[in-house]
């Protein structure tokens, strides 16, 4: 198990001079799925940006270790535990936005997971957790849901199934919607440079901070215009935050957004509570969401029509719950039904998306001009050169489908994935797009 710890563009809060402060330290879990490789730390400043922080990759499985926090920066308002980027283990693509978590919430000697619903409930507050917990239960067919029910890993089988499939209903409604609106809200500030350093690159928090303030204002999801609310909102902070004028979000509908919502509920009905059936469902969810947030005009109706526990009525397209395995690539899905016309949609052209090859079948070798990457599937050794790098490297498997490989350059680890293709393989670095030589 590899566990770095990075410092990002400066020191560490906790480098520094902590004076008589007790220095603590955590464990915990990034949990959307699994998220393998995020990038977690602690923001000091409540502004989602990573400089001056000590940063730790979680390993494969989503955990962190001993991630050190002094009890001052624990009691500084606004600061939050982030996790970013990496790997989501279900669909082994690469995971989008930002989770947060309060330090108040932070128990050591305990794993502490960081969710949607641990990032919802930061910017709700602690003064209405028990709200919303209660909004969670159903005393006719669930256990009550209680407040540290909602900061636990939702995934943990121990935990009672109905429990866990209103949990994992609610974390994905969550995070899905605020995706979506996210990267609408980025393609409506165009003018905005957001990978320039000054900017956050994720613009989820603040989405779900617009969340959770209609939902206390609103004691619920469901008023009329909750979601055209919470854009505007999400607009205006990050107006502020961009010293910009505010934009309109004209290309993603809050009807599109519902119909997100609800299909959440729609794919997770009926489902057998064991991790792998619960998976195929939240593929499914992993496809819309990827289709929409691709292309807020795709036809929401049309789309999630597509998924059926049985094709009875000999539709076509059709995609089968039972066909999501770890073998669907759930990123050319969400690609195909993102570009292709409605109409044009078809059991052929998704068929190739269903059934890729294991990366542990067989070798290859991926090139891009002289720059090449090669798989030597008997031994398992990787070898990539590129420009100065020559490395021999190591792979760690998210799936049977996606290859996590950490390039190590200058002392900083990049990880980026070699994953199989219907027609291949696929790998992308440093800008360039690796394809499948013969040699």
């Amino acid at each position: 198990m590899l566990i770095l710890l990075v410092s990002a563009c400066g020191s560490s809060s906790s480098d520094q001079d902590t004076g008589s402060a007790k220095l603590n330290t955590f464990d915990g879990t990034v949990v959307d799925g699994y998220v393998a490789r995020a990038q977690v730390f602690f923001d000091l400043d409540g502004n989602y940006m990573t400089s001056n922080m000590t940063m730790q990759l979680a390993n494969v499985n989503g955990n962190f270790t001993e991630l050190p926090i002094n009890d001052r920066e624990l009691n500084t308002p606004g600061a939050a535990l982030r996790a970013f980027g990496g790997y989501d283990r279900i669909t082994g693509e690469a995971f989008s936005g930002v989770l947060s978590r309060s330090p108040g919430s932070l128990q050591t000697g305990s794993e502490n997971a960081i969710t949607p619903l641990t990032t919802f409930l930061h910017y709700l507050g602690a003064d209405k957790e028990a709200d919303f917990s209660n909004s969670l239960s159903d005393s006719d067919s669930l256990s009550d849901i209680s407040n540290n029910d909602l900061y636990e890993d939702y995934f943990d089988n121990s935990m009672d199934k109905d429990k866990r499939l209103a949990l994992i209903e609610q974390a994905y409604q969550l995070h899905k919607s605020a995706d979506v609106i996210a990267a609408a809200l980025k393609g409506a500030y165009k003018d905005v440079d957001f990978d320039d350093n000054k900017h956050p690159k994720n613009l989820h928090g603040y989405v779900y901070q617009a969340m959770a303030d209609k939902w206390s204002k609103d004691s619920g999801f469901d008023s009329g215009d909750y979601w055209e609310n919470v854009m505007s909102e999400a607009s205006d902070s990050i107006a502020t935050v961009t010293d910009s004028t505010k934009a309109t979000i004209n290309d993603l509908g809050a009807e599109q957004v519902e119909k997100l919502w609800n299909f959440v509920t729609e794919a997770l009905e009926g489902v057998d509570a064991t991790e792998v059936e619960i998976s195929k469902r939240l593929r499914a969810v992993e496809i819309v969401t990827w289709a929409l947030r691709d292309n807020p005009d795709v036809s929401m109706d049309d789309l999630t029509s597509v998924f059926v526990t049985e094709n009875g009525n000999n539709t076509d397209p059709y995609i089968l719950y039972s066909e999501l395995e770890a073998s669907a690539d759930i990123g050319g899905l969400g690609g195909y039904f993102a570009s292709t016309a409605s109409s044009n949609w078809s059991r052929d052209g998704i068929g190739d998306y269903l059934d890729r090859t294991k990366i542990s079948d067989e070798g290859f070798t991926l090139m891009d001009g002289e720059s090449k990457l090669t798989f030597d599937h008997e031994t398992g050794n990787i070898t990539f050169k590129h420009e100065d790098i020559d490395l021999e490297i190591e792979g760690e498997y998210i799936n049977d489908y996606t290859l996590l490989v950490n390039v190590e350059v200058g002392g900083v680890v990049e990880p980026v994935t070699v994953k199989s293709t219907g027609d291949g393989y696929s790998f992308e670095y440093d800008g360039k797009t690796f394809t499948q030589s013969d040699d």
